[in-house]
């Protein structure tokens, strides 16, 4: 009895000292979800610290990840995006894969390595101007995904043979992102329009959007008739009269 007293005071000691040292060790590593909002940013690149920074203009990453790159002649790029369990690298689904050098609130370093190729590009970035802090901006600025539109004369539902699939993307750096896939001819086309937004007013009722500026002038106005955690609702004055777009969040997987 005093033998198996002993051994098994050293068993729960072993297995104390086991756990605390796996606490100790899973503490120290950073959390995804901490990893990824520090990341989710819009991230403009600083010429004069990065090699080869002539080819992009801005990365940025939304917190359902979602990436979108803006590169020097104006050509755009967006996918998913993984974090590694270390959170020491980013892959860009069907483009490449990031290391983190530095990231700070201030600055994030990164070395990026396409898909294909050996050499790695360092870049450095800083974050944007953030646009807007608001509730409705929070909930506002997400991916979504056309389910219907309607006008005086049509009624038309997403997806469908024609279109299938467009995902609409606001971001509170004033980030307004239309990714659209097509079907014809036996082959699927994916085309990219990139503009920016703001709230018209302090009423957070409309927004106004532009490709480089956004001026409220009519046309350039879209009014919020919805906005929930499931569920946005525009409407905008077209040559036709009044049309409606609905969209839901895309799902996070």
């Amino acid at each position: 009895m005093k033998n198996f007293k002993i051994i098994l005071s050293i068993l729960i000691t072993t297995i104390l000292f086991v756990n605390s040292c796996k606490k100790s060790s899973d503490d120290s590593k950073p959390a995804i979800s901490d990893f990824k909002n520090s990341i989710a940013k819009k991230w403009i690149i600083q010429n004069k610290k990065s090699t080869l920074s002539a080819e992009y203009l801005w990365f940025e990453f939304t917190l359902d990840n979602k990436y979108i790159i803006e590169k020097a002649d104006h050509t755009f790029l967006s996918g998913s995006y993984t974090i590694s369990n270390d959170s020491k690298t980013i892959t860009l689904i069907d483009y490449g894969v990031m290391t983190i050098n530095t990231l700070s609130d201030s600055e994030f370093a990164f070395t990026i390595i396409l898909n294909n190729s050996t050499t790695g590009t360092t870049l450095t970035s800083t974050p944007a101007t953030i646009i807007s802090t608001s509730s409705k901006t929070a909930l506002l600025c997400r991916n979504w995904n056309l389910d219907k539109f309607v006008d005086k004369d049509t009624t038309m539902t997403f997806p469908s043979s024609d279109l299938i699939k467009l995902e609409v993307v606001f971001s509170k750096y004033g980030t307004y992102f239309v990714r659209a896939e097509y079907h014809g001819g036996g082959t699927n086309t994916i085309e990219y329009i990139n503009n920016i937004w703001k709230w018209k007013d302090a009423s957070e009722t409309y927004i106004c959007w532009g490709e480089i500026v956004c001026d409220c002038i009519g046309k350039n106005e879209t009014q919020i008739k919805e906005l929930t955690t499931a569920s946005l609702v525009v409407v905008e004055i077209g040559e036709s009269g009044s049309q409606t777009t609905y969209l839901s969040p895309v799902l996070v997987k």
